[in-house]
């Protein structure tokens, strides 16, 4: 098909229809551009960690899932092998101030508006205390990250990470030789584990 010529289209741009059509031109790519400005903004703090952990990780695995010593799941964000250690990590996106007062319950607050959650910290810890118990080895942490939008002006607690750190926090656990052997045993059982407890999960969600 022919495109018009450029006299063709400046005279049809002036009549209403033309008008309309440009205007409604506008419109779309004024929404595709504020749709993909909101999702580059909404997954920043995703492609920046999936950044850190190639440039640390020796191997990681996402959205773990594996046995709880009581027939039943616990789930990790992920799993990550560095050198001579283990890292359980899940994330957490909570905008605002976060205050870890309690034990047991933490306040987020934005715009004078507060939100109860249950501290993070103490389930991923019996997670990887039952894990130390299945595998028969010690070195394996558990973290919990906070992203871009999460501000702790009273402290953050031993355990929690934020996003701005992570490529700090990794670094501590490089260089470990002795151990690397072991840790790379381990993470096969890991895996394997986190194999055996999807498909027994998939088979309780079928049934």
């Amino acid at each position: 098909m022919p495109l018009p010529d450029s006299t063709a289209l400046m005279q049809f741009v002036r009549t209403p229809e033309g008008m309309i059509t440009v205007a409604a031109l506008f419109l779309v790519v004024l929404l595709a551009a504020f749709l993909i400005s909101r999702y580059l903004k909404k997954t920043s703090d995703a492609r920046r960690i999936k950044k850190i952990f190639a440039r640390h990780c020796e191997a990681i695995e996402a959205d773990a899932v594996l046995p709880d010593g009581l027939d039943g799941f616990m789930f990790v964000d992920y799993l990550l092998l560095l050198r001579g250690k283990i890292i359980a990590l899940n994330v957490l996106s909570k905008k605002g101030v976060v205050l870890c007062l309690t034990g047991d319950e933490w306040t987020c607050i934005e715009n004078n508006r507060s939100e109860k959650f249950s501290n993070p910290l103490a389930s991923l810890q019996q997670s990887v205390q039952q894990m130390r118990h299945e595998l028969d080895f010690k070195p394996i942490d558990a973290g919990v990250l906070f992203g871009s939008t999460s501000k702790f002006p009273k402290g953050v607690p031993t355990g929690v990470w934020q996003i701005n750190d992570l490529d700090q926090e990794l670094s501590r656990y490089e260089g470990k030789e002795g151990a690397q052997d072991q840790a790379h045993v381990i993470w096969e059982k890991l895996i394997g584990l986190n194999h055996q407890a999807r498909e027994k999960l998939d088979h309780e969600l079928k049934s």
